[in-house]
């Protein structure tokens, strides 16, 4: 927790020698005070699955709220894994912090730390014995894991409105999912970021 307040610290730091310098951010992108919507689609895999998903950021809604740094609330889908030969599908949420290093005004790295929550359904395949026969039962399981959320990318801007980025994220379930859960999760998406 004390790392996470340091990294914290030192982000809005950097933002705001940056904002009082100049340096770094023109007035086109300064991004500060400005509400943002994140939209992608890439690929996604969980702890515990045969197979990995086609993945999307359904959306993710955030503000700048002063330059290099953000607050942002968001929902990814893993909508078509595999879990034990059987069909899985996984929503993650998370609430996070943003920091930004703008390194030209067409060009930022960035990287999110906060909390996230994988909600999974799916159908797991059991074998058993009634009378000296092998049965094969399916049962439904639906799985919500808590852990931390981290994700890290790069964004082109194409205007202060908007922006293009690729970005690797995920949450990380403690105890990997020992309970019934897919475990970890980690999506690889490129999507466009739309700034009001």
């Amino acid at each position: 927790m004390k790392k996470l307040l340091g990294s914290l610290l030192l982000l809005s730091s950097f933002s705001t020698f940056a904002d009082n310098n100049g340096t770094y951010m023109s007035d086109m992108m300064n991004m500060d005070n400005m509400m943002y919507m994140d939209f992608g689609l890439g690929y996604g895999t969980a702890g515990n699955w045969g197979t990995g998903s086609l993945a999307l950021n359904a959306m993710t809604m955030g503000f700048y709220y002063k330059p290099g740094l953000g607050v942002e609330l968001g929902m990814d889908m893993l909508p078509s894994g595999n879990y034990q030969n059987n069909g899985a599908m996984i929503n993650t949420f998370h609430l996070a912090a943003k920091g930004i290093l703008p390194l030209a005004d067409a060009f930022n790295l960035y990287g999110k730390l906060g909390l996230g929550v994988n909600a999974g359904q799916g159908t797991a395949t059991s074998n058993s014995m009634m009378m000296g026969m092998n049965m094969q039962n399916m049962s439904m399981i639906t799985p919500v894991n808590v852990g931390p959320y981290y994700g890290a990318g790069m964004q082109f801007n194409l205007s202060k409105r908007f922006g293009i980025y690729i970005e690797d994220s995920g949450v990380i379930v403690v105890g990997g999912g020992n309970n019934g859960g897919f475990g970890n999760t980690n999506i690889t998406t490129l999507g466009l970021e739309v700034r009001m």
